[in-house]
């Protein structure tokens, strides 16, 4: 009997300790206080800010012009003992719709949330229904934007990486046909996907390189894109902040040791590369890009936001789209700027696939600029064929190692483990979702060295 109870009484100590455990993993997992309130500045901004009343979760919207297209409500949050538990969710439900936002565990504070979708559907009332935390009665602000309808401009898109362009804007870029994609790396570095079937890290990663550059030039055609506007300009992966900083030094692959880019570039459908001769630098890139403005003369163009986005790659893309525009003086165009590497937690977006993605965390000055945002919205079938689309790109993948029984086991451990204490960064869950949201700056704005400086961030000399 006195051992029985002994193993009881362990037991309840081990579950205890477990619980613990995934509390801490869960509420505190972010590299962020995920209790402080999110800071951003609309004052310079082309919002128009009204004030709207929360009363019994219910939201009576003002009367607004239906050219608006994007809208925030900025929101007190309130914890939930049940929100370190289970992610704190606000259902958002207008007319016979609905959708999610998520929550860090234990978030509370200043939050805002999308309710993009309800203006889009020209809606009078919004009914909140929340999960793990609430919402005090009172007066928010209702933070509305207009912008230019994508389906009447000429858009480039620029990827760092292959997969870069789906992740962030695979349902606008598949709303119009007036597009060109420019994927600037070939993806030859990364994690270790084919190891098993390779004797050299060398030759792993030339047929990791060879097969991200197809998916690049081939995936979009899912969004029947004319090949001829899809380009890899087959730069090495991981090699453009040295570019940046040695930018009259020619640079190798990390892993393949050659200095050829055209191992990579050659691979394009696309002629419209064919007239120009590219090496490994950053003076060879800026030329790229000041070659595609001018033959393309976008009016939109999405990027990265480098003050944001925390890879290297992504950051110096868009210094050297800058560059370009200004050694051409470009300036008739809107930066659409995104962000898929948010912090070394990775957790942004928050919440489950599916549901809407809003503003990510930020705490401090300077502010993140912006004059517009824009949040582009996906239909459930959009949603589905962006879920296939990233599938389709090999690095989005589990590694081949799968094929083994105790890889197997290995990847079902990984998956339980990934969502008992919320580390689940899979791209799945963090880009399939209700919308797709961007940083709106005129291009004028990066004459202005202030306005340049906060969007540019903190580039410097450290490693990544």
């Amino acid at each position: 009997m006195r051992i029985k109870k002994i193993v009881i009484g362990s037991s309840a100590i081990l579950v205890v300790v477990f619980l613990a455990y995934v509390l801490k993993e869960r509420a505190f997992s972010y590299d962020y206080d995920n209790g402080a309130d999110y800071s951003y500045n609309f004052d310079s901004s082309y919002a128009k800010i009204i004030d709207v009343a929360v009363k019994n979760s219910i939201i009576q919207l003002p009367p607004f012009d239906s050219s608006y297209n994007t809208a925030l409500i900025e929101i007190k949050l309130q914890q939930n003992i049940a929100g370190y538990i289970l992610q704190p969710e606000i259902k958002i439900l207008y007319d016979t719709l609905y959708l999610s936002q998520g929550f860090e565990y234990g978030a509370g504070g200043t939050r805002y949330l999308n309710v993009s979708a309800c203006i889009q559907n020209n809606s009078k009332t919004i009914t909140l229904d929340c999960y793990r935390c609430s919402i005090a009665d009172g007066t928010y602000k209702f933070i509305m934007y207009k912008n230019r309808d994508i389906k009447k401009e000429r858009v480039l898109v620029l990827s760092p990486h292959p997969d870069d362009a789906e992740i962030a804007a695979y349902g606008l870029y598949s709303s119009t046909k007036n597009i060109f994609i420019a994927t600037i790396t070939a993806g030859d570095a990364g994690k270790s996907k084919y190891e098993n079937f390779y004797n050299s890290d060398s030759e792993h990663y030339l047929q990791k390189g060879k097969l991200r550059t197809w998916n690049s030039i081939t995936v979009p055609l899912l969004a029947d894109l004319d090949p001829q506007n899809i380009v890899n300009l087959g730069y090495f992966d991981g090699s453009l902040k040295f570019m940046y900083f040695n930018d009259t030094l020619t640079t190798k692959s990390k892993f393949i040791g050659t200095k050829d880019i055209n191992i990579f570039r050659s691979k394009n459908i696309s002629t419209f590369l064919n007239s120009l001769k590219a090496v490994s630098n950053w003076r060879s890139l800026v030329n790229d890009l000041k070659y595609i403005l001018k033959k393309r003369n976008p009016t939109i163009i999405i990027t990265p936001y480098p003050a944001i986005d925390t890879h290297y790659d992504h950051k110096c893309t868009s210094l050297a789209l800058f560059q370009a525009m200004k050694e051409l003086h470009y300036i008739d165009a809107e930066l659409w700027m995104y962000t898929n590497h948010y912090s070394k937690s990775d957790l942004y977006p928050i919440g489950e696939m599916g549901s809407a993605t809003s503003l990510p965390p930020h705490f401090r000055t300077p502010w993140i600029y912006f004059d517009k945002i824009y949040s582009h919205p996906l239909s459930k079938n959009v949603q589905i064929e962006k879920l296939f689309a990233l599938d389709a790109m090999n690095d989005l993948r589990h590694n081949t190692e799968w094929n083994t029984i105790g890889d197997l086991f290995q990847v079902l451990f990984k998956k339980i483990t990934d969502n008992l204490f919320q580390h689940e960064n899979s791209y799945y869950r963090k880009s399939v979702r209700s919308n797709e949201l961007f940083f709106v700056v005129k291009a004028s704005n990066i004459y202005d060295d202030a306005n340049y400086k906060n969007i540019v961030g903190d580039i410097n000399h450290t490693d990544e």
